[in-house]
């Protein structure tokens, strides 16, 4: 007995430092992470929560200001004191449903949310797009505004010719099937909108559908609610020829 006493303790000794390295090497031991979901704006999220405790919902560098599901299926809160901005819930049914999301920064997606007889886990919303919410070159105080919309401008150029993305705005695409047919001889059309907070930025096709050719300037688009407006080359246009005009509009 005296025998396998001294063995369980050697035994603990020599696995304690162990532990302790393991534990100050990670800081944790047998912790169970988050269940991480990535999400674009007014994704469908699919996901179990437990029907048995309390579920943690928590959107990484954001804020969640309104949780919505059907009357009675689920009950939100949040704390005050909590700066995560996560919201704690509580299933009410077992049958599937789905509930509403939106956040501080301006992102809507939505849950499909399966009840589970499970432990809970804390859920965490990762977006995809954090550049939306990130500042744009309108929020800068390092430059004036003439130059903030000329460097807006040369970011939708960049974004056509590069793909990169614009802190701070999101971009729609637009579907030429949906637009009705321009059958101006100078036909423009709407390629992306860019939304900001305050200003927006569209991408035009300026196509000549003429049997002349046209004669195109900055100054033909001009018009009240436009900041700014620039082709990516003025002067002559031959028929079925087209150019990109860049538009800047917005409330100063």
């Amino acid at each position: 007995m005296i025998r396998l006493s001294i063995t369980l303790l050697l035994a603990t000794l020599i696995m304690s430092p162990i532990a302790i390295a393991k534990e100050k090497q990670t800081g944790r031991i047998d912790n169970v992470p988050a269940n991480t979901y990535r999400f674009d704006d007014n994704d469908t999220i699919s996901l179990p929560l437990s029907s048995n405790n309390l579920n943690r919902l928590v959107v990484r560098d954001d804020s969640i200001t309104s949780f919505v599901c059907p009357i009675g299926f689920c009950t939100s809160s949040n704390s005050k004191t909590d700066k995560s901005g996560s919201i704690t819930l509580k299933i009410n049914v077992a049958i599937p449903f789905t509930a509403h999301i939106s956040t501080r920064n301006g992102h809507n997606f939505t849950l499909f949310i399966n009840p589970k007889s499970v432990p809970a886990l804390v859920t965490e919303f990762v977006a995809v797009n954090l550049h939306k919410s990130e500042p744009s070159i309108f929020d800068s105080k390092e430059f004036d505004y003439p130059m903030k919309v000329a460097m807006f401008t040369k970011q939708m150029i960049a974004h056509q010719l590069y793909k990169t993305k614009i802190a701070g705005f999101t971009l729609h695409v637009v579907d030429k099937k949906t637009l009705p047919k321009d059958r101006d001889p100078l036909a423009v059309v709407p390629m992306k909108v860019f939304r900001g907070k305050n200003y927006s930025g569209i991408i035009y096709e300026v196509k000549n559908q003429s049997k002349e050719t046209q004669t195109v300037t900055n100054a033909h688009f001009y018009s009240y609610a436009t900041r700014s407006a620039s082709l990516d080359r003025e002067g002559k246009l031959k028929p079925n020829e087209s150019v990109l005009l860049y538009v800047v509009t917005g409330v100063r």
